[in-house]
């Protein structure tokens, strides 16, 4: 099942680190900025410099000739870790389109080993950390409604589905979701799956949805009116959330360059423990490709994997720089403080940043994680913030560790005996 792979190692070029002035943004001349070859470090504002520290690295730290990372990207920081999943093909030997799930498992010499995981889980898009394990959303197929489903961290990585309706009306096929702190789960639902062939007409419009299953499982639509909702992630502090529009581009690989290809932001306010969003504005438009994926840092610097790789947007929307790497970013995820980790299909790309940039979401959920002096990689040389060393999840009303806490019975916690 497992598959070795050597040193972490770069066949590309050494990035060029360039530095685009106002006024050559402004208007084009022969010098085009936006012709930039990638791979390369491009700075729009001096605030990028920050971000980028000293000595920023990008390496491929894993490729091979499958798709093997598509969405998801989920760094287990105890495991030092990094689920990922496939987009849809065709296996060799077999007839149908499906997505793979693979684990990529970072060795004490910085080597990466990839292992595919075998899941029953259909269509796997995004996911993130929860309880102790992790949580996808699954598109679906013919068979199966998809929805939200639950995986475990260590083998035999048991699923349970956690969500897969609308009031008895079958999701699209969910892309991406985020996590808040009060225990809520927001995620979208576009029509991708539809248009690749993979589902059945929809029942229901594009739309973006709260499910709070900790009280009632009560699951609403938050937020409607967009051509194909997609990525989605919350402010550090939570009182904003970011939704992306890919609409320029649709499943059956059709592109429309009128259509929305934009990140919205909406204030989350709460009345009477009742969530709305209000206030919904243009965040940020990319001028390459679409955005894909996105999440915050600590800072509040907004982060989106694009048609040109990785581009970040200040808290006022504006653009600071991007990562450029060949063929654009699918998705992306934090990894230890300082590292980036860039999703490209066939490549895995790890990017080394300023150590003082960190994911909100790993530090929203006490993930974060920071290396001992001296170590040189690995598991071992990982130690939370206060200087503990425990499996941590994201979840509510829940230990950190994701088991079963004082006076919870094994059955109680998330996939039980």
């Amino acid at each position: 099942m497992g598959i070795t792979h050597s040193q972490a190692h770069n066949t590309d070029p050494t990035p060029q680190r360039i530095k685009i002035p106002p006024e050559q943004r402004a208007v084009f001349t022969s010098k085009n900025p936006f012709s930039i070859r990638p791979p390369a470090f491009v700075t729009f504002h001096d605030d990028f410099e920050q971000i980028l520290g000293p000595d920023p690295h990008l390496t491929i730290a894993y490729e091979d000739r499958v798709p093997f990372a598509h969405d998801a990207g989920v760094f287990l920081p105890d495991k030092d870790t990094v689920l990922v999943s496939s987009k849809q093909f065709v296996p060799d030997g077999k007839y149908e389109k499906s997505v793979t799930v693979s684990k990529l498992t970072r060795a004490g010499d910085g080597s990466w080993r990839r292992d595919n995981i075998p899941t029953l889980a259909v269509m796997t898009t995004g996911g993130t950390n929860y309880q102790g394990g992790m949580l996808f959303c699954t598109q679906g197929d013919y068979r199966d409604p998809g929805g939200l489903v639950l995986m475990e961290a260590e083998k035999p990585f048991r699923t349970r589905p956690l969500l897969n309706n609308f009031n008895g009306r079958r999701f699209n096929s969910l892309a991406n979701l985020a996590l808040h702190s009060d225990g809520s789960i927001w995620f979208t639902d576009p029509i991708y799956g539809y248009d690749q062939g993979t589902r059945p007409k929809p029942e229901l419009p594009n739309a973006v949805y709260r499910y709070d299953p900790d009280n009632g499982g009560d699951v609403r639509v938050v937020a409607d009116g967009f051509g194909r909702p997609n990525g989605i992630c919350f402010s550090p502090d939570e009182r904003i959330v970011f939704i992306t529009d890919t609409d320029q581009i649709h499943g059956d690989g059709s592109v429309d360059k009128t259509r929305a290809a934009t990140i919205y932001a909406s204030d989350v306010l709460v009345d009477r423990s009742t969530t709305w969003l209000v206030n919904r504005r243009v965040f940020a438009a990319p001028d390459f490709g679409v955005p894909w994926a996105i999440e915050c840092d600590t800072a509040g610097n907004l982060y989106a994997a694009c048609g040109d790789g990785v581009n970040i947007w200040n808290t006022r929307g504006m653009l600071l720089g991007k990562i450029l790497i060949p063929d654009g970013a699918a998705s992306f995820c934090f990894g230890r403080p300082g590292e980036l980790f860039l999703l490209n299909d066939k490549k895995f790309w790890l990017l080394k940043l300023a150590k003082h940039v960190r994911s909100a979401v790993l530090d929203r959920a006490g993930l974060q994680v920071d290396e001992i002096d001296g170590a040189d990689g690995g598991p071992d040389a990982n130690v939370y913030g206060d200087g503990s060393r425990q499996t941590g999840g994201i979840g509510h009303g829940r230990g950190a560790g994701g088991g079963a806490m004082e006076g919870e019975s094994d059955e109680d916690s998330l996939f039980g005996s």
